[in-house]
């Protein structure tokens, strides 16, 4: 998402006023400008199934979470199961350009996975009767269909294609099967593989696939010398990227199965909780009275509203919507109002305790605990902020703007007395942090706590006690819409972090990693002695 696009996507959701903008408009807001957020409206039984599965994801991420985490290869591959099963249901097929480049990939595409499917059944000739191969092929086909730029093929908007359900289920079972046959697998045979177990290994990377790096995995012998290797074949890539943890089921999508969907999970329940209006009350009382207050208003709930979403979009819709009108309104430009929300949204995905997904892949490649990563990250966040609100402030100077009035300023007392239930979720969470508890068991009593919370309004009203804000009580339709809706969010990262294991398991294949960084070193000590070579002339 680039930044022009968060400033249209600011114009967009200050069309109207903060009162009148529904639910409903800034979904379609957000579904318009973000990709990831880009779903399919269902109906029928394919919304039925669809909602379930998300359900079941979220709720088995809540479970392990609480109770245990299963083990390291079980537990990716049941969270790729839902994830991968899903992306081809909720997700519309991307419009083709129809120019001869989408041709010439998709034909690409098609001729690198009948070669690896030549390749594959070669090797297991004899081992399975002809009829599997020629199914093979067959499936194969079907799925190089796919990636050819016709559009005839469909399933572009809300309704689905011919392909999406077998890609659904293929994206499912590819998963499913490490589950069902687990023991015989990586206990019973680990290091021999059955040949069916192959044929799953080449479905998951077609299903999976990442083209410049399978390439590279194969045409090692070609390259130029810093690149080459000795190449290797569909077996050894299968075994490698299939059958272990340093592919598909890598770092990557351990980090989104074990940390991120809970923190996501987190954000959204906290938002339907009313959190994200409180941070906005919150600065409002802050910063809202002094020069230049709206847009300081702004550039403190964006990052008040950071701490629970590490989406800059969701951030920009959510609070651009009240304050970048009343930006304007105080004699801000169109183009400054904008930058400012653009620039303070950005900034949630360096905002402690929830930050984008990024963060989290950095703890786990780097050794470094999350709880101390968070910590660090306060100084960034920090200065980012800083620097936004200087750049705010000094702008109100040259306008010779004012601060809002104090009828508009919400009074902190009121507040508080109704919605001081909502801090506790996110402040047990990041005490938990700090104290060094694991990040998902933290992230598991913010959910439970945020539910539970979210009763104490219906719970004092019920004992007489009047004051606290009850309508956002999450409800058990309430609940089961988050619930579906945090596990829709994760789809886009968990299918992408497949990706990215499949790029990182044909590095760790091949060497590259190791002669990348032995190529960087080599470059730093030259330059080290250009440098340091007429310091020692004098």
């Amino acid at each position: 998402m680039s930044y022009e696009n968060l400033l249209e996507i600011n114009t967009a959701a200050s069309t109207q006023t903060a009162p009148e903008i529904s639910e409903s408009e800034i979904e379609a807001i957000i579904k318009k400008y973000d990709a990831e957020s880009n779903f399919r409206n269902l109906d029928g039984i394919t919304a039925f199934i669809a909602k379930a599965a998300c359900i079941c994801l979220s709720l088995f991420h809540v479970y392990t979470a609480g109770f245990g985490l299963l083990n390291e290869v079980a537990h990716r591959t049941v969270h790729l199961s839902f994830v991968l099963g899903l992306v081809f249901l909720i997700f519309p097929r991307r419009r083709n350009s129809g120019k001869l480049s989408s041709w010439i990939l998709g034909f690409g595409f098609c001729t690198l996975y009948f070669f690896l499917t030549w390749q594959l059944t070669h090797r297991l000739a004899g081992q399975i009767p002809p009829w599997a191969l020629y199914s093979l092929f067959g499936v194969i086909g079907l799925i190089s269909i796919t990636a050819l730029p016709l559009e005839k093929l469909k399933g572009f908007g809300d309704r689905l294609s011919f392909f999406d359900w077998p890609l659904a289920f293929a994206g499912a079972g590819i998963s499913l099967y490490l589950v069902i046959f687990f023991k015989s697998i990586f206990i019973e045979n680990i290091g021999f593989p059955k040949p069916a177990e192959f044929i799953m290994g080449l479905l998951a990377i077609v299903v999976v696939t990442e083209a410049l790096a399978l390439l590279y995995g194969l045409l090692g012998p070609y390259m130029p010398d810093l690149l080459a290797h000795r190449g290797y074949d569909i077996i050894r890539i299968v075994k490698h990227l299939y059958l272990g943890t340093e592919g598909i089921y890598g770092v990557a999508v351990g980090v989104v199965a074990t940390y991120v969907f809970h923190f996501v999970l987190f954000g959204v329940l906290a938002q339907a909780s009313g959190l994200g209006q409180l941070f906005i009350d919150l600065a409002t009382m802050l910063a809202g009275r002094f020069v230049g207050g709206p847009a300081k208003v702004s550039v403190i709930s964006s990052g008040f509203f950071g701490m629970i979403s590490g989406s800059p979009i969701a951030n920009t819709v959510t609070t651009g919507a009240f304050t970048i009108p009343m930006m304007k309104k105080r004699g801000f430009s169109s183009s400054f109002a904008g930058a400012v929300e653009a620039s303070a949204s950005c900034g949630g995905q360096v905002t402690p305790p929830i930050m984008g997904a990024s963060a989290f892949v950095m703890s786990e490649m780097l050794g470094i605990p999350y709880n101390e990563l968070i910590l660090v990250a306060i100084v960034p966040a920090f200065f980012h902020y800083l620097a936004a609100l200087l750049m705010v402030h000094l702008e109100a100077k040259r306008l010779k703007l004012e601060g809002l009035s104090p009828a508009e300023i919400p009074s902190f007392p009121v507040t508080m007395k109704r919605s001081w239930h909502l801090m506790i979720p996110l402040t047990v969470m990041v005490t938990l942090l700090i104290m060094q508890f694991t990040p998902y068991l933290a992230a598991f009593w913010g959910i439970i706590l945020t539910v539970i919370c979210s009763y104490i309004p219906l719970l004092m009203k019920h004992l007489g006690i009047s004051g606290l804000d009850d309508t956002n009580t999450l409800t058990p339709d309430k609940l089961i819409r988050s619930l579906e809706n945090g596990a829709r969010a994760a789809l886009a990262i968990g299918s992408a972090c497949a990706c990215v294991g499949f790029i990182l398991g044909v590095i760790t294949l091949t060497g590259m990693g190791f002669k990348f960084s032995g190529a960087v070193l080599q470059v730093s000590n030259s330059l080290g002695h250009l440098v340091s070579a007429p310091c020692s002339s004098d």
